[in-house]
C-alpha cells in the first residue's frame, strides 16, 4: 500500500476517494474519483477486505473496485 503525500494510515484503511490519483506517463495525467457510499452488512465480510488489503499492499477502494469490475463482467456475458 504506497502513501501519497497526505494521506493518512486511517485514509488507506478506509479507503479514502477523496484525494485525485496521478499516474505518471509522459505527461501527468489526473484522475478524478467518485466518493460512493456502500454498505456491508456482514462484519466478517468487513475484517477479510481489510486483511486482504494489508496482504496485498493495496487501498480498500482498489479491491472494492476489482470486485465490482468483476461483478459487472461476470453478469454481462
Amino acid at each position: 500500500m504506497k502513501k501519497r503525500t497526505g494521506e493518512t494510515i486511517k485514509d488507506l484503511m478506509l479507503g479514502d476517494t477523496s484525494k485525485p490519483v496521478r499516474q505518471q506517463t509522459s505527461k501527468t495525467i489526473i484522475q478524478h474519483t467518485v466518493k460512493a457510499t456502500y454498505y456491508i452488512k456482514e462484519p466478517s465480510l468487513i475484517k477479510e477486505l481489510k486483511l486482504l488489503s494489508v496482504e496485498k499492499e493495496r487501498d480498500l477502494s482498489g479491491l472494492v473496485t476489482e470486485a465490482i469490475r468483476d461483478l459487472i463482467k461476470k453478469y454481462r456475458q
